[in-house]
């Protein structure tokens, strides 16, 4: 029996999609076993799956639902002093010893969790990284996840530009000295005593740094990301979604012959400013169209305090989203992820409103494929919002391209690529590109520069 060790990040957002294929994983006498924060005990142990806690000292029970409390500069401090505490169990050996605990075959962790890969190659033990994105890290005439650009937007002269401005603004000293308190040199030092070489540590990705050579599972369909060649050491997974049975879902004012628009921005909506203005503007354009039933979910109490909510609005703190879905005409999202796959996994048409991070990638993703439209910039008028629910629900080339990816996704969910490509990474079937490669290819590049042929 091969153990399976999964470190995912205190969201629930980044272990759901891996849920479907550690459950096709165990159902073939592996054993899966999840390690992360207390908060997340629960979702794990009620999937089947075994936990053990990652820093419970420093992120006791419920020390994620008071973090989900903070906004602004106060929510990006708490996740520095995360990372920090990361670094820290990585350089003390106190991840190193949980890990030679549960004896994995193999390690997978989030890209959240960087550090964890350098753990597991000093130890030996075959790791992938998980994203729960599409690809966040450089590729040629890819545009970045950050970016609104569609495939060929931009020169490859203007995307150089993009990641170098986005390199500038990770590296500047103010950001160095206030927010990154690991010393480089530190940090190589340790890269190397885990048998790696610098030149492998890629800094080129939207968020985080990672090391190149390791093998990368994603967490979605690649019929959604943008053409690009296949990679040997990168797995799409597909949806990650399973078929959602019972009753239709509804509520009490639902009219049966209504179109239904469901709006909702995550998990983290409520910390989203530019979420709760939009949604003032769609309470406008429901009180100019009483023929349309509105649900806004994943928005608090006071965000629609002093604003007058219409008969035909539904508002919720929390829906069934993919129950929701199921009965929509129109899904307005902030573009996470996970929120598209599930409206593509029922072929609804989208409105993306980004707001932060991947999601001005995904927005992008969104209107490649034909999926939806989105809103970039400064907030719509009613009369364009109106416009474009009215295009979106009434059009039929947007259900139509829905239709066509959600028959991609529909048809990945039984692929076994997931499984298999873990299988390849444990018998290392897979390449690995050695540090002596980097190493040749650093000085190759350094004789080039000086001119020494």
């Amino acid at each position: 029996m091969r153990t399976l060790v999964w470190h995912v990040p205190p969201e629930y957002g980044h272990f759901a999609p891996t849920r479907l294929l550690a459950r096709q994983l165990a159902a073939q006498g592996d054993r899966v076993v999840y390690l992360s924060e207390r908060d997340m005990q629960a979702a794990i142990e009620r999937e089947g799956f075994a936990y053990v806690p990652y820093l419970p000292e420093r992120y006791p029970e419920g020390a994620l639902r008071a973090r989900d409390q903070l906004t602004g500069d106060d929510t990006w401090e708490w996740w520095l002093g995360r990372d920090l505490a990361m670094w820290q169990e990585a350089v003390s050996g106190r991840l190193e010893a949980q890990l030679a605990a549960l004896a994995p075959d193999l390690v997978l962790a989030s890209q959240l969790n960087p550090d964890t890969s350098l753990v597991a190659h000093k130890m030996g033990i075959p790791f992938i990284r998980i994203s729960c994105s599409l690809p966040l890290y450089y590729e040629p005439d890819i545009p970045p996840m950050w970016s609104d650009a569609l495939p060929g937007e931009l020169s490859r002269r203007e995307l150089e530009i993009e990641w170098m401005c986005h390199e500038a603004m990770l590296w500047r000293t103010p950001w160095i000295n206030r927010d990154n308190p690991i010393p480089r040199s530190e940090f190589y030092r340790f890269v190397e005593a885990c048998g790696l070489d610098v030149a492998q540590i890629n800094y080129r990705s939207a968020f985080n740094w990672h090391v190149e050579s390791d093998p990368e599972i994603i967490t979605c369909s690649k019929a959604f990301d943008f053409p690009k060649p296949e990679v040997p050491e990168r797995a799409y997974l597909g949806p990650c979604l399973a078929e959602v049975t019972g009753e239709r879902w509804t509520y009490p004012a639902r009219r049966p012959d209504a179109p239904l628009i469901y709006c909702a921005f995550g998990s983290k909506g409520g910390s989203y400013a530019a979420a709760r203005r939009f949604v003032a503007q769609l309470l406008t354009a429901a009180r100019a169209r009483p023929d349309l039933d509105v649900v806004i979910a994943s928005l608090p109490d006071e965000a629609f305090a002093g604003h007058a909510v219409p008969p035909t609005v539904h508002t919720v703190r929390w829906a069934p989203q993919r129950e929701v879905l199921r009965e929509a005409s129109l899904f307005i999202t902030h573009a996470g992820l996970g929120s598209c796959r599930e409206a593509i996994w029922d072929a609804v048409p989208m409105l993306a409103v980004p707001q932060a991070h991947d999601q001005h990638g995904v927005a992008a993703r969104i209107v490649y494929h034909g999926l939806g439209e989105r809103i970039l910039g400064d907030l719509p008028s009613t009369r364009h919002l109106l416009d474009a629910i009215d295009r979106l629900i009434t059009e039929p080339r947007y259900k139509h391209a829905a239709r066509q990816m959600c028959d991609r996704f529909r048809a990945d969910a039984n692929d076994p690529t997931g499984t298999r490509f873990i299988g390849d990474v444990i018998e290392r079937r897979i390449p690995a590109t050695t540090p002596d490669h980097y190493r040749s290819v650093t000085k190759r590049l350094f004789r080039a520069i000086m001119g020494d042929d």
